[in-house]
């Protein structure tokens, strides 16, 4: 395939607006986190172009850095995307280019990349049934080179035996004490997927080249007390190689149905143990896969959808078979509708979670519970700043407190439904109807989100919302001006521009993303009063008055910085639990 190197077609950013919890204490100035968003295209569907157009097919991407050389990875479907940041300026400038591996480039059920940060080596997986096509780059996707060993790509088996056939992960981290690898620094690469009956990992101690026989995480049961229903989401591996594996719904004797951690303890042997959230409920239909995020201590934090459709975290540091500190992420900025939840993890007591969100609360559906899978729901409400916005929360402190940005506040990511399944007939009120899977699914399943060496957080997203949906509020991603369809899902990084990021050590460094702030402009007072409540045992809070922390960024690449990202520093305490909806099977 031929390789294209290009320059950004957009750059954005966002309003800063800080607000305190009294417990949590002021930020220092520059300490809160500030975004650019990045894409490789500006194009709609509506345009001919887009049919060929660099990352403009992007629903559900993936994305990764390579610690070593500093270049980013990005999954758009078929496309693989290189992209080369240059921090010389802020926020910095960005070049993409192709290097989709071609055997990696054709029709596919499911993409999939990651990047082991540790190593650089980066997997892009294609799902094949019964196990899938994939191969491993230690160049970045680069073409290979004659006497240069590694470089190019590699075939890879694709999968464990026993492996099933749909939403496949693949991920890395530290083997568990005594279980030797050929893979260094003693890692191991595991590789999971899922069925209607059952989920399964394998692991892989030749980096990915072979994988070892597949283990269950979980079958499919609402009476089994290890049982679990639909899709999981990406595994994660701690510093001591234990292994998670988020699930939204998984039952226990009791038959109520809780988002869990299904957890492999570390051992030579890959077994699974479901260890669900206390005192959870569902809703009748599901919505998205949860996410969980370590930290180097081994502090793992699980964030998901709860049955009012809000997005909430909770902290486990004995492998989640206890939670504690959870909360509502959306709260400070009245979220009533999240989806898409993405997380990372940094140094002891760091961590971020990216989602989509929006503050208009979703209609009634026959059986009164509400339905964002409704034809009658309406985010925009008729403002151009309406929709979907994609938010990021970073804690500093194990998840006592979080900071939460609005790093989309006046470019929406998606206008009116994201859907995640039909509603059942029963419950669609007369007059209204189910937000269909066609043409209304464009963004898919997930997003992604990475840090690279410095602690800068990135978010690879889908862009459902460009050209005229920007500001027209009336004209949904999916609907095209003639009355068609054109589904845009261009492909987007939000990059933390400057602010505290995840890796401590990098707080004093030049390089580090803290010091990107002083290069920025002066911050100017921004108010944005609220008060916010935790409930059921939680400690009420109310918002101190603001603290300066509005700046604007000059002026870079193909388009002018808009003004920078909304942010709030989020409530504390404990709060009751709820989970989400039952599975509706998904296909990309």
């Amino acid at each position: 395939m031929r390789r294209r190197a290009l320059l950004p077609l957009a750059v954005t950013s966002g309003l800063v607006a800080v607000m305190l919890v009294p417990a949590a204490g002021a930020p220092a100035p520059g300490v809160v986190p500030r975004y650019t968003n990045y894409t490789t295209t500006t194009l709609s569907g509506e345009d001919p172009a887009s049919a060929t157009a660099l990352g403009h097919n992007a629903g559900e991407p993936s994305i990764g850095v390579n610690h070593k050389t500093g270049k980013v990875m990005f999954q758009a479907v078929l496309q693989t995307i290189q992209a080369t940041f240059d921090d010389a300026t802020v926020p910095a400038k960005v070049t993409y280019k192709d290097v989709t591996n071609p055997v990696e480039g054709v029709t596919t059920l499911d993409p999939i990349l990651f990047t082991d940060a540790v190593t650089g080596r980066t997997f892009v997986s294609q799902l094949a049934p019964p196990c899938s096509i994939a191969s491993f780059t230690d160049t970045d996707g680069e073409p290979a080179v004659a006497g240069l060993p590694g470089s190019g790509w590699t075939t890879s088996t694709g999968c464990g035996v026993g492996a099933n056939f749909d939403h496949q992960a693949f991920s890395a981290g530290p083997a568990p004490a005594g279980f030797p690898t050929t893979y260094g620094p003693n890692r191991t690469v595991y590789y999971c997927s899922q069925v209607v009956v059952e989920s399964t990992c394998a692991r892989s101690t030749d980096g990915g080249i072979t994988f070892g026989q597949s283990a269950v995480a979980y079958r499919s049961s609402e009476t089994d007390p290890e049982g679990c229903t639909g899709l999981h989401g990406h595994l994660k591996v701690a510093s001591d190689g234990t292994a998670y594996l988020p699930n939204f719904e998984c039952y226990g004797v009791d038959t109520k149905p809780r988002a869990a951690l299904v957890v492999a303890d570390p051992g030579p042997v890959l077994t699974f143990a479901v260890r669900r959230l206390p005192g959870s409920t569902t809703t009748a239909d599901f919505d998205s896969d949860p996410a969980v995020a370590i930290d180097d201590a081994g502090t793992a934090y699980l964030a998901w959808e709860d049955a009012t459709n809000n997005l909430r975290v909770a902290v486990t540091k004995d492998r989640a078979r206890t939670y504690t500190d959870i909360v509502d992420l959306g709260a400070p900025f009245g979220i009533k509708n999240a989806t898409l939840p993405a997380a990372i993890g940094g140094s002891a007591g760091r961590a971020a979670i990216a989602f989509l969100g929006t503050p208009t609360e979703a209609p009634l559906a026959k059986d009164g519970k509400q339905e964002n899978n409704l034809r009658s729901f309406d985010p925009d409400r008729g403002n151009p700043k309406g929709g979907w916005h994609l938010y990021i929360a970073t804690t500093y402190d194990s998840g006592k407190s979080w900071v939460t940005v609005d790093a989309t506040p006046t470019d929406p990511v998606q206008r009116g439904c994201i859907w995640w399944g039909n509603v059942s007939a029963s419950r669609i009120p007369a007059g209204d109807k189910s937000c269909a899977g066609t043409p209304d699914r464009n963004l898919l399943d997930f997003i992604d989100m990475t840090v690279d060496k410095t602690g800068r957080v990135l978010v690879g997203y889908a862009d459902g919302c460009v050209d005229r949906c920007i500001k027209d509020a009336s004209f949904h991603s999916f609907t095209a001006a003639g009355g068609g369809t054109d589904k845009d899902d261009n492909a987007t990084i939000a990059r933390q521009t400057c602010g505290r990021g995840l890796y401590a050590a990098y707080d004093t460094r030049p390089d580090g993303p803290l010091r990107a702030c002083s290069r920025a402009a002066a911050s100017k007072p921004v108010a944005k009063p609220v008060a916010g409540t935790v409930a059921n045992g939680g400690r009420d809070v109310t918002a101190a008055p603001p603290v300066p922390g509005a700046t604007r960024l000059p002026a870079t690449g193909a388009s002018a910085a808009v003004p920078l990202l909304g942010v709030v520093l989020l409530l504390t305490g404990a709060s009751a639990v709820t989970v989400r909806r039952r599975a509706a099977r998904r296909t990309a």
